[in-house]
């Protein structure tokens, strides 16, 4: 879905947008990028992650409605929306690109759980939610617990 892009000399939302397949507005939005913000060397942005065959790149036209998308590709309007970093009413534009999950990828958000809770209502082991997600985010200020081997 998305990865991780550490920002090189010389480097602007465009000329990364054209690496990665996409429109430097769309990195904009998932990045929470202001207008008229430069970009520093060595900073991290998030990125669509184009080698994912889970999401394929859908190119608004004019006409097209979220919620129009959202049933031509069977994904539910919620998914779409957050997957994409906008609102449900938000209006979009022609030539606009929108990830869309592919044919029978489930994507479920979490919505204050754990991860066992996760485990348990999808009825899989962690080890496979890990093989499906090459990058689990983690929410700011997370506490991760973890018991350090004794050392003897």
């Amino acid at each position: 879905m998305y990865t991780i892009y550490q920002v090189m000399n010389n480097e602007d939302l465009e000329s990364i947008a054209m690496k990665f397949g996409t429109t430097a507005d769309f990195l904009k939005n998932i990045n929470g990028i202001p207008d008229g913000y430069f970009l520093t060397p060595g900073i991290s942005i998030i990125v669509p992650n184009n080698q994912n065959e889970m999401y394929f790149k859908y190119v608004v036209k004019s006409g097209d409605t979220l919620y129009a998308i959202a049933n031509k590709y069977n994904v539910p309007l919620d998914t779409l929306v957050l997957l994409n970093g906008l609102e449900k009413n938000e209006y979009i534009y022609p030539n606009q690109e929108l990830m869309v999950p592919g044919n029978n990828i489930n994507v479920y958000v979490t919505k204050e759980e754990t991860l066992n809770d996760v485990l348990n209502k999808l009825n899989i082991g962690l080890d496979d939610l890990v093989d499906e997600n090459d990058n689990i985010y983690l929410a700011p200020d997370q506490l991760i617990v973890y018991k350090k081997e004794k050392l003897y």
